[in-house]
């Protein structure tokens, strides 16, 4: 038991469950809670909007400058002003789900990768006019470099660059020495990694975008992967999989920092862009929960209830003041601070 924890709880419904130095909030209960750590390290996390969609939510993506949060669902993409809780564009529906959503560097367009057999197609819109810029099928596209002027995608073990505006191959190099067996990939927010999760080896191996060489090979997952994740700077990895645990790594040196056994199923996963925190969605039917862990240690320091079903989707945005959760076909939108902010952000 960990006992040198203490706890100061405020409830708008006044009942809470804590056990071993984490706070657990029933979904009724969940409107607002504060944990504060030894350290004086005070969590706050508040209830600001629900976001309807008509159909099941896979992605989720912040702009930029946290103007819009794009969601991807079954059947399109749709643009929301994050603050205020509006719809502000709806993106053409298409024949298959949006599995991927993501912004340009600058901010202006949006990419939708729609799940096809074969590697997908990306489409590419422009927000201000709501414009279709391009589709192209069957690209495999995950990423776009900081510069705006290179797409990443893999196929049959390779990465490859690709020109944004021709989808010319400006250079590749390969990453699996077969053709099948990647579960995951992922790009790290600087552009200078890249991560492929292997379910042939059972693990992960990092990257370097410039030369591409290898950094280190990850090990420590038993399984399929359910989720792999850079955080900002690039300099850790994390990943769930299917033995219902999440791990952190260094980059670079392949060093398992921690693995944290879960309750129940991962189901998606987030790195703040802060570095600081770590959210995890668990499913333990018929209960759901997000759980977020401080990153650097692995140990939880909250976890709310969820009542629309198992996490699909979590995005931070870039300054960790709001954390997104796609459940269903519900977005739910929470305030997230520290001790660090003089103010927490008002809920409408």
């Amino acid at each position: 038991m960990v006992s040198n924890y203490y706890h100061v709880i405020a409830l708008q419904v006044l009942l809470a469950c804590t056990l071993y130095g984490t706070q657990f909030v029933s979904p009724d209960q969940y409107k607002e809670s504060i944990l504060v750590l030894k350290l004086q390290t005070k969590l706050t996390i508040k209830e600001m909007h629900h976001l309807e969609h008509s159909y099941n939510i896979n992605a989720l993506a912040f702009s930029p400058n946290d103007k819009y949060l794009a969601v991807g669902d079954d059947k399109g993409a749709v643009l929301w002003d994050p603050s205020k809780g509006n719809k502000e564009k709806t993106f053409d529906t298409y024949k298959s789900v949006v599995s991927q959503v993501f912004f340009t560097p600058d901010g202006e367009k949006l990419v939708g990768i729609y799940r096809e057999f074969g590697g997908g197609t990306t489409k590419m819109w422009d927000i201000a006019s709501g414009r279709e810029i391009f589709s192209k099928p069957k690209t495999g596209i995950f990423g776009i470099l900081p510069n705006g002027k290179e797409f990443v995608s893999h196929a049959e073990g390779i990465a490859r660059f690709h020109d944004v505006k021709t989808f010319d191959v400006i250079r590749q190099f390969r990453i699996l020495p077969t053709a099948v067996g990647i579960d995951w990939v992922a790009l790290s927010p600087d552009g200078k990694m890249i991560a492929n999760g292997s379910s042939i080896d059972k693990t992960i191996k990092t990257w370097s975008v410039d030369f591409g060489g290898e950094f280190a090979t990850l090990k420590g997952h038993k399984v399929i992967l359910r989720g792999l994740s850079f955080s900002k700077t690039g300099k850790w990895v994390a990943a769930i999989g299917g033995d219902n645990a999440v791990r952190l790594w260094n980059s670079k040196t392949g060093e398992l920092i921690y693995t944290v056994t879960l309750e129940g199923r991962p189901t998606s996963m987030a790195l703040s862009a802060d570095e600081k925190w770590l959210a995890v969605g668990i499913a333990t039917p018929p209960n759901h929960k997000l759980a977020i862990y401080e990153a650097a240690k692995g140990m939880e320091a909250f976890a709310v209830g969820l009542k629309s079903g198992a996490i699909r989707a979590i995005e931070f945005d870039s300054k960790t003041n709001v954390i997104a959760c796609a459940s269903g076909k519900t977005v739910q939108l929470f305030t997230f601070t520290t001790d660090t902010e003089k103010k927490p952000m008002k809920s409408k």
